[in-house]
């Protein structure tokens, strides 16, 4: 039986939608100047990442989410990897498997992202003969991320793709 609470449903996972949520929930709770003011702030911090990563070629980076299973290509994660100025390299990877090896080393990560407290660490792939070639593991090009980095529907996306930006393209001024 239902306790007649109001509810907001959010929108699906991209940034148009999270603004979206931002205003209205603003709206509802009689905070709309803050949150139009929070949306202009995250709008104006994204067009500074993709201004400061726009003349760089994406950087192809993998994302382990332990056993080589990797982030949904069409999701959430890999849309900020690429406003990141970054290339997904398992764009093709099926839910449910892991990524296959050998198409790992033949996509050449140069970033290797790995999800914290599953398992997955620098001096295990550098053990490993099935990775330690792998350009990002050789250059020692790693990097654990909080769980919810990559799914979070937040105003926080913005402070993540800052974050990934600035692994992906360490050389550049991130603002």
């Amino acid at each position: 039986k239902g306790v007649g609470a109001p509810v907001y449903v959010a929108g699906p996972g991209t940034i148009s939608a999270i603004e979206h949520d931002v205003d209205q929930v603003g709206a509802l709770t009689g905070n709309a100047p803050a949150a139009a003011g929070l949306v202009k702030h995250m709008q104006s911090q994204l067009r500074a990442v993709k201004t400061a990563v726009g003349g760089d070629a994406p950087v192809p980076v993998f994302v382990d989410e332990g056993f080589f299973y990797t982030i949904d290509p069409s999701g959430i994660a890999a849309r900020l990897i690429a406003m990141a100025g970054g290339a997904n390299v398992a764009s093709d990877a099926v839910a449910g498997r892991s990524f296959p090896l050998a198409k790992l080393r033949a996509a050449a990560p140069q970033l290797y992202l790995a999800i914290a407290g599953r398992g997955v660490t620098l001096a295990g792939l550098r053990h490993s003969r099935a990775t330690r070639n792998l350009p990002a593991v050789r250059h020692r090009r790693f990097a654990l991320i909080d769980d919810g980095a990559l799914t979070d529907t937040g105003p926080r996306i913005v402070t993540e793709v800052r974050d990934l930006a600035r692994l992906l393209h360490p050389s550049l001024q991130i603002p």
